[in-house]
């Protein structure tokens, strides 16, 4: 995972946010009412519309408000690139906010394909699909509602696929609603790696038959593990063994090596695989 939740504070938890957003609110409206710059930004980048994007627009059902609050008195929904990291609104709330949010920032100008060039970005609909949050399919259709590219890709040469596969293993619907929309089913990033071999890595065997149903190649090798074939990556894995049945059902040969030399066996008996799948002890 590449984006972690800031922890520079403890989490005082819902109960807290429901005793305290009055004053919460009260306190914003003091300081920006005595001028409070909204463009100053924090050691991690972040400007106080995004802080309220993460820290509050989340956790309590008033927290749109106080994101608001901080629009109609000047806050950027859509900043300038020229910042040397942090995430611009909108990937912010993708990630941490709310639907509620998303759809305020949208409002209030944002564009939903948008991100800042630097390091580890992230596209918003990639975003959505990592969240936890219970809603992430409905934020992402809220974004392919408002004209979200399914074929832009992220630092890494990921597709809106790849990222499914990893983080949303239970929506076969989102392979045949993103394939529609012009998501390429065998797209490689920049590793090698394509979105059946992610579903694969991550033993997701409905996706996998839903990619295959929708074009995905069974065939295509695996270029950032030696050139192996998905069966090379299902036998490689900590799993019950369905994926490898699996594309052994479709016929993939036993015996078919790999850069290495190493066939399906080879993988299944490596010496590394063994340890990690051993329990742990007490």
């Amino acid at each position: 995972m590449l984006l972690s939740l800031d922890d520079r504070y403890d989490d005082p938890g819902q109960e807290w946010y429901d005793q305290h957003y009055e004053g919460f609110e009260t306190m914003v409206k003091l300081l920006l009412d005595h001028g409070a710059a909204l463009d100053i930004r924090d050691l991690y980048h972040g400007t106080p519309l995004q802080c309220a994007i993460r820290r509050i627009g989340g956790k309590h059902v008033h927290g749109n408000s106080l994101v608001r609050l901080l629009l109609d008195h000047g806050a950027s929904a859509e900043e300038s690139e020229n910042v040397g990291g942090g995430h611009i609104p909108l990937q912010a709330a993708s990630y941490w906010g709310t639907l509620e949010v998303m759809q305020t920032l949208l409002e209030y100008g944002a564009a939903a394909n948008r991100r800042r060039d630097f390091n580890n970005e992230e596209l918003p609909l990639n975003l959505a699909l990592m969240s936890g949050a219970a809603e992430k399919k409905e934020r992402v259709m809220f974004l392919l509602e408002h004209g979200v590219y399914v074929t832009l890709r992220n630092f890494a040469g990921e597709t809106v696929l790849h990222i499914l596969a990893e983080d949303c293993p239970d929506w076969l619907e989102g392979v045949e609603l993103l394939v529609g929309l012009g998501a390429d089913i065998n797209a490689e990033d920049t590793a090698g790696y394509r979105p059946l071999h992610c579903a694969t890595e991550s033993e997701n065997l409905g996706i996998i038959k839903t990619m295959l149903k929708h074009g995905a190649n069974i065939d295509d090798r695996c270029r950032a593990e030696a050139n192996g074939t998905v069966l090379h990556l299902a036998v490689s894995e900590r799993s019950d063994g369905e994926c490898a049945k699996f594309f052994l059902v479709k016929g993939l040969s036993v015996d078919t090596q790999d850069n290495s030399g190493n066939t399906p066996l080879h993988k299944a008996v490596e010496w590394d695989t063994w340890i990690n799948i051993q329990p742990k002890k007490n």
